[in-house]
């Protein structure tokens, strides 16, 4: 492994709070993509922002698994 991602993913929350963040980040980008090329002139406007809600927490909860995952394999090789 890399020195420096030896070094920042030291702590097996480091690894967990990064997976949990970016899968955020991006699950908001991909919304605000989502909205610009599809949802601004279509007929599902009316329901857009459930949907948004939908998928902004199903992307979370999918990151936060993923991140936990990834912590544990992270805090399992370090030992």
């Amino acid at each position: 492994m890399f020195p420096l991602v030896r070094i920042f993913l030291h702590f097996w929350w480091n690894a967990l709070a990064l997976g949990a963040g970016f899968g955020a980040a991006t699950a908001i980008a991909w919304e605000v993509m989502e909205y610009f090329a599809f949802i601004r002139n279509s007929p599902e406007l009316e329901t857009a922002y459930t949907d948004t809600l939908g998928d902004l927490s199903l992307g979370l909860t999918g990151s936060v698994v993923a991140a936990t995952i990834l912590a544990a394999v992270f805090r399992g090789t370090r030992r």
